[in-house]
């Protein structure tokens, strides 16, 4: 069996611009750029700068105004270009590279598996019958992606939520009781404390005038001078005492 694959570096062109950036002036380069694939064997990065000077250059776009460089000492677009290409290298290294571990895994023996042109890799597989079984090997798409998420309250209060959810799973796979919820106790609170004034004990001879006027005296404050006896007291209680 005989085997051409294309790597498809207008995607990776796409999704290297960052996501804010891009406008209806990008998506037309991108779309001439796919277009003109069909019917040219040129390399990708050199098909889509084509089409970035004819359609955005005219309407005063650059390449930075699409991709970033990542390096604060060289912030120019032979960078941006340098870059993108490198990028286009690496992802026909890498493809040809996961076909091969496929391939062996699948166990053709003696498969030559060789790039051809600027974006295409050709497979020869000596022995090879099964025509559905082999695409499908082949056209498993591996994906590895990264996303920023928004980190605050609520989602951490979800992740722990989550923790919770899986340790009770497991431990109801492994047949033990599930982990019992703290339950609130009701506590009655403690009486706040009562301060209560006092007043130096009367003699004897006052204590019945103390008594019988206590109900028309006035209330007394409390003492805020231990050294002085009528501090705190009324006028009628300082000549009573």
């Amino acid at each position: 069996m005989y085997v051409t694959l294309e790597v498809d570096i207008v995607k990776l062109i796409q999704e290297s611009a960052e996501t804010e950036s891009i406008d209806d002036i990008f998506e037309e380069v991108i779309a001439k750029t796919t277009a003109d694939l069909k019917t040219s064997d040129e390399a990708a990065i050199t098909i889509f700068l084509k089409n970035f000077d004819a359609i955005a250059r005219p309407k005063g776009k650059t390449l930075l105004n699409y991709f970033e460089t990542h390096d604060f000492r060289n912030i120019s677009e032979d960078a941006i270009i340098k870059k993108l290409t490198d990028n286009a290298d690496h992802a026909i290294d890498q493809a040809q590279e996961v076909i091969r571990q496929r391939i062996d895994q699948y166990g053709v023996s003696e498969p030559n598996i060789n790039k051809s042109g600027a974006r295409r890799i050709v497979l020869e597989l000596p022995g090879v019958q099964n025509r559905d079984e082999m695409m499908s090997l082949l056209q498993t798409t591996a994906r590895l992606e990264f996303h920023l998420v928004r980190n605050n309250e609520n989602i951490v209060k979800a992740f722990n939520r989550i923790d919770k959810y899986l340790v009770e799973q497991n431990r109801r796979r492994q047949g033990l009781e599930p982990t019992p919820e703290p339950t609130p106790v009701e506590t009655t609170p403690e009486p706040e404390p009562i301060e209560i004034a006092t007043n130096n004990t009367p003699t004897e001879g006052d204590t019945e005038a103390t008594d019988n006027e206590s109900s028309d005296s006035e209330t007394p404050t409390p003492t805020t001078d231990p050294n002085n006896p009528y501090d705190g007291l009324s006028d009628e209680e300082a000549r009573t005492k």
